[in-house]
C-alpha cells in the first residue's frame, strides 16, 4: 500500500509537471451521479482561467458557475449533460465575467469516461481564447462595413478572383454595376470580361460605349 501510495504521488507530480507547460488548464472534472461537480486534478492554469486555486474546486466546483456569463451557463450546462450522457466529446466555448468587470472568452475540450461508481470523469483543457474571438469579431464588423458600403455606393464595384492563370473572373458586382451593365450577380459570377461582353444588352452597351 505504501509502495502504491508513492506510485500515485510520483505520476501526479509527473502530471503537474507535464500540466504546467500547456497554454491554459489542464483538468480532470467529475460528475457525481447525483449531479455534483469537482475538478479532482486542477493545473496550476487554472489561476489565468478562473482567477482560483486548485484546492477551491477539488471538492466542488459551484464557485466556477458563478464565473461563466449569464448568458453562457444555460448552454455550458447543456453541453455538459449531453456529452455525461452520451459519453461524448465535450467542447464549448464561452464566456467568463469577473467581480471587477472583465470578461474572457474561454475555449473547453474533454473526454468523459464512466466510473465504476456510475460518475463521470472528463480529462481535458481549457485556454483563454480571448484574442481569437476579438478578431474575429473586428473581422465580421469589417465585412458588415464593407458590404454596406459596397451596396450603397452609385459607382460600379466588382470583386475579381486573380488565382486562375492570371485571368480575373468576376466573383461579385454591386447593384449599382448591375444597374449600368444590366447584367445580374448570377449571370457574371465565374465569367472572364471576354464573357461578360455578349451578356450585356444592346441598348446598355451603346450607352457605355457612347459615355
Amino acid at each position: 500500500q505504501r509502495l502504491a501510495e508513492e506510485r500515485r504521488r510520483e505520476l501526479d507530480s509527473r502530471l503537474s509537471n507535464i500540466a504546467s507547460q500547456v497554454p491554459g488548464m489542464v483538468f480532470q472534472l467529475k460528475q457525481t451521479p447525483d449531479g455534483r461537480h469537482s475538478f479532482p486534478f486542477a493545473s496550476e492554469g487554472i489561476r489565468q482561467i478562473y482567477r482560483m486555486e486548485p484546492s477551491q474546486v477539488a471538492e466542488d466546483s459551484s464557485a466556477i458557475w458563478d464565473l461563466i456569463h449569464p448568458e453562457d451557463v444555460e448552454r455550458v450546462a447543456h453541453s455538459i449533460q449531453h456529452s455525461a450522457a452520451a459519453l461524448s466529446r465535450w467542447e464549448c466555448e464561452y464566456r467568463t465575467r469577473f467581480a471587477d468587470g472583465t470578461v474572457r472568452w474561454v475555449s473547453g475540450a474533454a473526454l468523459p469516461e464512466r466510473q465504476a461508481d456510475g460518475a463521470v470523469l472528463w480529462q481535458g483543457f481549457i485556454t483563454d481564447v480571448t484574442e481569437r474571438k476579438r478578431a474575429e469579431q473586428a473581422h465580421e464588423e469589417s465585412r458588415v462595413l464593407l458590404q454596406s458600403v459596397f451596396s450603397s455606393v452609385d459607382l460600379g464595384v466588382f470583386v475579381v478572383d486573380v488565382t486562375n492563370g492570371g485571368d480575373f473572373r468576376f466573383v461579385e458586382i454591386n447593384p449599382a454595376y448591375e444597374r449600368l451593365t444590366g447584367i445580374n450577380s448570377p449571370q457574371i459570377r465565374g465569367r472572364t470580361p471576354r464573357e461578360l461582353i455578349p451578356l450585356i444588352p444592346a441598348e446598355m452597351a451603346d450607352s457605355l460605349s457612347s459615355s
